[in-house]
């Protein structure tokens, strides 16, 4: 089954033929809802897997059709005079993937959080050591 929010977000999306479009949901159903297994296990079967792989390597699909049918919204209260600060702030925000993984992994394995610390300055020391020495 195809979550809803996955046909809201991708109901623009036009592959040529309504079962392409129609895979292309049911992969990112499949890969949302098990965001950290591998294909064939978010997949759920074999039938699903080879469906994934055959449409990724399709030569009837190209990039910037899965790309037309999605919109991306990025609300800011920075101020916005020129192109350059759009694009300032997008990279900035294409960051905040690399921070969450910088801080999942202290939390996770480095177990940063059951240390209990309270003060920044010995937080800071901390990260740093786990950074190090792992």
């Amino acid at each position: 089954m195809i979550d809803r929010w996955v046909r809201q977000e991708l109901e623009k999306t036009q592959l040529g033929d309504v079962r392409r479009t129609n895979r292309f949901m049911k992969i990112v159903s499949n890969l949302s809802n098990n965001p950290e297994s591998s294909v064939p296990k978010a997949s759920g079967t074999w039938a699903e897997t080879k469906a994934t792989y055959d449409f990724w390597d399709s030569p009837y699909i190209k990039p910037a059709q899965l790309r037309q049918g999605i919109e991306w919204w990025l609300i800011t209260n920075l101020p916005i005079t020129c192109i350059a600060d759009v694009t300032t702030y997008v990279r900035w925000y294409s960051y905040r993937w690399l921070i969450e993984r910088y801080h999942y992994v202290l939390k996770s394995g480095c177990g940063i959080e059951k240390l209990q610390i309270d003060r920044p300055d010995i937080y800071y020391i901390s990260s740093y050591f786990c950074q190090i020495f792992g």
